[in-house]
């Protein structure tokens, strides 16, 4: 086993964790009731994905302009 595969079950139970306690131990909003629980997760969820086309936009102007072969490859790991 590689240090990657503990660090990826180690993310999971840490998300399982976290939704456990977004749905169990998150007080409800007066208004919205269960639905505003799911922002805790969609929010997130959205905010890490533009960090990611972040990184892809920048690496690829700095692969055009440089030819950095660097930058491609963290625009590529970015975008996985």
């Amino acid at each position: 086993m590689t240090r990657y595969f503990y660090a990826a079950g180690g993310a999971v139970l840490l998300m399982l964790a976290a939704a456990g306690m977004i749905f169990f131990f998150a007080p409800e909003d007066a208004l919205q009731r269960e639905v505003q629980r799911i922002f805790y997760l969609h929010v997130s969820s959205a905010i890490a994905a533009y960090g990611c086309f972040a990184v892809v936009l920048l690496g690829g102007v700095v692969y055009l302009w440089k030819d950095s072969l660097v930058a491609d490859r963290l625009a590529r790991a970015a975008a996985l």
